[in-house]
């Protein structure tokens, strides 16, 4: 696509992050609220279908600028999933199973990564214009089947979540009434927020520039890679994910934090990165990315947990929304290692990649632990209303 569309390298930075964030920034502000108060299954079917109509035109795309809207396009109904899916699972299952069922749906992504892995195999058979055409096939026919599949909600859940605002009013005024402003600066919610978003900024960056450090590092073995680090992502990234939410439903059992999990695996994501940029072999490079992912990609699932637990029951789908918002600004980071590179200056990949991916896993490890403090405190003033 590159070679065909004439793309600088700071227009595929813009293509492969901010591009997607245009519209997902905004969409998401109100996409929560949206969900909150409509049939969940009519809108996370719907969602996928428009992002897989957006990349059927991506694959029909004659120039930048038409890549670049279908991918704003991609980024507004993407934005209006993660809500509708975790506050469905919030409903749906017991607390206790909270984190482990979080950590399944996101465990798809980990599935998703290594295809989309696997689709630089097809992009070389194929052409990447035919590859889109084939993924944007297979998501109409998700859509279809998760139609039939998924259950809907009550056609009286709008009147409930009203209802349910309306008996909890104490609570929601504490928090601000409707605005969103309150969520980011309630102190666990908040944390929660910051840490998530230099988490996203970390994986992003990886997710993004990965792919283009191998290539420069391990020229011979290109191939190779796209197949390994497939294996990788789907496989020790969903792993990891079902098991951080197993690990954090046992410590809550146990009276600990959920959020010693995420802080765990920031702390093991910063020092086996470092072990992945130090390697001087593809092997070693390789097993040093399986323990990344097995160690780092553990914190969705707790996360999710307990920020749903921290807000209002009719806030949940507002809270989501502004998680799934970190997660799009975060996609900054990587545009800005680009454009850093693209400065020239005698800047190395490698360097940057390592530094800013370090500085990142560190600093949300750091927020995860303030957002463990700001738990307990919140569970205190909980108990002393009790009493009083």
């Amino acid at each position: 696509m590159n070679v065909d569309l004439a793309f600088s390298q700071g227009q595929y930075g813009v293509l492969a992050s901010v591009g997607f964030t245009l519209l997902f920034a905004t969409a998401s502000l109100f996409a929560g609220g949206f969900v909150d108060r409509n049939d969940r299954r009519l809108v996370g079917v719907a969602s996928c279908a428009v992002w897989s109509v957006a990349t059927l035109a991506t694959g029909l795309a004659g120039s930048y600028p038409q890549v670049l809207g279908a991918r704003v396009m991609t980024g507004l109904a993407c934005a209006f999933t993660t809500p509708a899916a975790y506050t469905w699972i919030s409903d749906k299952f017991s607390p206790s199973r909270q984190s482990l069922a979080n950590s399944l749906y996101s465990s798809a992504v980990y599935l998703g990564g290594g295809l989309a892995s696997l689709s630089l195999l097809l992009n070389s058979s194929v052409g990447w214009r035919s590859s889109y055409l084939v993924v944007g096939a297979f998501g109409l026919i998700a859509a279809l089947v998760a139609w039939f599949v998924v259950e809907p909600d009550d056609p009286g859940r709008g009147a409930v979540v009203e209802s349910t605002a309306a008996s909890a009013e104490p609570t929601t005024k504490k928090m601000g009434g409707d605005s969103i402003l309150p969520l980011l600066r309630s102190p666990l919610p908040g944390t929660i927020f910051l840490a998530s978003f230099l988490r996203f900024c970390a994986g992003l960056t990886i997710g993004i520039w990965g792919a283009t450090y191998f290539k420069d590092a391990f020229p011979d073995s290109a191939s190779s890679y796209a197949v390994v680090n497939a294996l990788i992502v789907s496989i020790c990234g969903g792993v990891s994910g079902i098991g951080g939410g197993v690990v954090a439903d046992e410590l809550s059992k146990r009276g600990y934090s959920r959020l010693l999990v995420p802080v765990a695996g920031s702390i093991l994501g910063a020092l086996t990165w470092a072990g992945v940029m130090h390697a001087t072999s593809f092997t070693a490079a390789m097993a040093w990315l399986a323990a990344s992912y097995l160690g780092a990609e553990v914190w969705f699932g707790p996360t999710i947990s307990v920020l749903q637990s921290s807000v209002p029951a009719d806030r949940g789908g507002t809270a989501q929304g502004i998680f799934t918002l970190t997660g799009a600004i975060a996609n900054l980071a990587p545009a800005v290692l680009g454009g850093v590179l693209g400065m020239g200056g005698g800047f190395e990949l490698g360097g940057l990649l390592e530094w800013a991916v370090v500085v990142f896993y560190v600093g949300s490890a750091g927020f995860f632990s303030k957002a463990i403090l700001e738990e307990r405190r919140q569970e205190e003033e909980e108990e002393e209303e009790k009493k009083e």
